[in-house]
This record gives C-alpha cells, structure tokens and sequence, in this order.
C-alpha cells in the first residue's frame, strides 16, 4: 500500500505512529473526534484513517480500528 498520511484519533499511541512512519508516512494528524479526522481526510490524497470509539468500538467509515 502507499499512503502518504494517516490520521489517528488518540496521542498515546506511539507504536501506531513509529510504524506509520516507518511505513512511510509524511504526517500524522491526531485529532479529538472522528469528524475532524474525515475533514482532514477530505484535503488530501491517499490517506488512512486509525482509530476507535471511546470504549473500544471501531469507528465507522475509518480504515482500521486500534
């Protein structure tokens, strides 16, 4: 896969962010909800979005839960 940005919805989750990177990542954006992720989604090409719901839950319309 070849993404330029992912987007994640928590800061506590440096593993997540070291191998986005490692993976070739240009920026990450952490963001508070879910609607800010899919605005920033919005501006860009080839992104991921990462992240769950507060208990746990997927989030829906992201491409990978936590």
């Amino acid at each position: 896969m070849e993404f330029s940005r992912r987007s994640l919805n928590r800061p506590d989750h440096q593993s997540t962010e070291a191998v986005a990177l490692a993976q070739g990542a240009l920026a990450i954006y952490l963001v508070e909800v879910p609607t800010a992720a899919q605005g920033i989604c919005a501006r860009f090409d080839r992104v991921v979005t990462v992240g769950a719901l507060d208990r746990g839950d997927p989030v829906p319309g992201f491409h990978f839960g936590n």
